[in-house]
């Protein structure tokens, strides 16, 4: 399994923004350059965490409240001031060009609009990028934990690979790396222990691997939110990894 810059903590992971914002956490420009917002994003830290909390604290009517009150205060506290830069939120090094998606679609979805494609895909439907009615009926489980069910899976042998890219803002590198360091299961202690490594493809370095019997977390260099987009070397040599089970090797040059 794999998740790739995901959203899967984010009581953990939104503890960190402030840092990747006003730091650029060691492998990015830092989008924050002020130390009056830096300060009001710690301010906005406590409040989020304490909508997240409620979010998931399992009390149906609290639960709904929380979330939706999540969605809306960490919203206000991190991205309103992130996209007042006119950065890309996918990718802090550039800015962002179109709206909604800050990405030109319109080759994707002429392209998954051909009715040859359709046809081989089995499907018969006007194909969207981003469709506004189908994300609000998500709202609430956004910010809703999901970390929980990952240690089942490990503790079923199933091998799970976390990656992100070190340029992504909305899913950074270090909320995620944080929330995986975090996860309680079998083998915390071993894979926090773990040292940072290398990883190559085609003999060149193209991020930093920890891992630990069937878990590991690989941060991308230089690739955004859209890893396979920005390094597609990279996300094709992890993946083919992943299949082969080589992360379970020690060796981890990658030929593919």
């Amino acid at each position: 399994m794999g998740i790739g810059n995901g959203l899967t903590d984010p009581q953990e992971q939104c503890k960190w923004y402030q840092e990747y914002m006003c730091t650029g956490a060691g492998h990015a420009t830092p989008p924050i350059n002020s130390s009056v917002e830096c300060t009001a994003l710690k301010a906005a830290t406590a409040a989020c965490d304490a909508t997240l909390a409620a979010c998931d604290s399992g009390v149906p009517a609290v639960s709904q409240a929380g979330c939706g009150a999540a969605m809306e205060t960490c919203a206000l506290g991190f991205q309103l001031p992130y996209m007042a830069t006119g950065l890309n939120p996918y990718d802090v090094r550039i800015k962002c060009d179109k709206l909604p998606l800050c990405y030109d679609m319109s080759n994707d979805v002429t392209y998954l609009n051909d009715k040859d494609v359709q046809k081989q895909l089995g499907v018969d439907k006007n194909f969207e990028s981003y469709n506004l009615i189908v994300n609000k009926a998500f709202s609430l489980d956004f910010m809703k934990n999901s970390h929980m069910l990952i240690p089942l899976m490990l503790a079923a042998g199933i091998d799970v690979l976390v990656y992100s890219g070190d340029q992504d803002f909305i899913c950074n590198w270090l909320g995620n790396e944080k929330w995986v360091q975090a996860l309680e299961w079998d083998h915390k202690q071993e894979f926090n222990a773990a040292v940072k490594t290398p990883y190559k493809v085609f003999g060149k370095e193209v991020g930093e691997l920890q891992s630990f019997a069937n878990l590991r977390f690989l941060r991308v260099a230089q690739a955004g939110h859209m890893v396979p987009l920005d390094q597609p070397e990279a996300a094709l040599g992890m993946v083919n990894d992943l299949l082969a089970g080589a992360f379970l090797k020690s060796n981890l040059e990658v030929v593919v």
